[in-house]
């Protein structure tokens, strides 16, 4: 992902890219629809800057991906940047509500129609680095991710080697970004 802190010449960015066959850092989410799939969205975003590197409106996905699963790759930045950077990801599904349609409503892509489930990893999800998943979340589900690299410094810094996978907080691993 490009990223230049020196540049002085505007004041925030929304929005990023990659250009390249493989992306040296990602996420995949894996996504099992229900029955409505356009009317499921999701954003990933820098926590830190609100630059958003991923994201998929409502209305992204039609008819043709009912009950089908997909994995949809996620680029993030990469150990260049020199701010410690964490991600929020946030997954929503949203419709106009029965009884008042200038109202949003939104029942999650589990449970009422069809068995509709998402899975955030790290890098690609044969690696079995889950971060999180769910799938019954009403209108909006949203998680801060932290890197493990900062993690690890954030650790050796309050002198603790308690796990940080209980907390909120979900980390990721790529063996580029090992401190120990």
């Amino acid at each position: 992902l490009f990223y230049d802190e020196d540049r002085t010449d505007f004041k925030r960015i929304d929005h990023a890219f990659f250009t390249g066959s493989v992306p040296p850092n990602y996420f995949s989410l894996a996504i099992t629809f229900d029955k409505f799939p356009k009317d499921l969205w999701w954003k990933l975003e820098s926590e830190t800057d609100n630059v958003i590197l991923e994201q998929r409106p409502p209305g992204w996905y039609n008819e043709r991906f009912e009950l089908m699963s997909i994995i949809e790759p996620m680029v993030v930045f990469g150990p260049s940047r020199s701010d410690e950077v964490n991600y929020r990801f946030t997954i929503g599904d949203s419709y106009p509500c029965d009884n008042d349609p200038t109202q949003t409503c939104g029942d999650g892509i589990c449970c009422n129609y069809g068995k509709g489930s998402y899975q955030l990893y790290a890098g690609h999800p044969s690696k079995n680095q889950l971060l999180t998943e769910g799938g019954e979340y009403g209108l909006v589900d949203s998680l801060i991710i932290t890197p493990p690299m900062i993690q690890k410094a954030r650790q050796l810094e309050e002198g603790g080697t308690e796990s940080v996978k209980n907390q909120r907080h979900f980390g990721w691993y790529d063996e580029r970004f090992d401190l120990s």
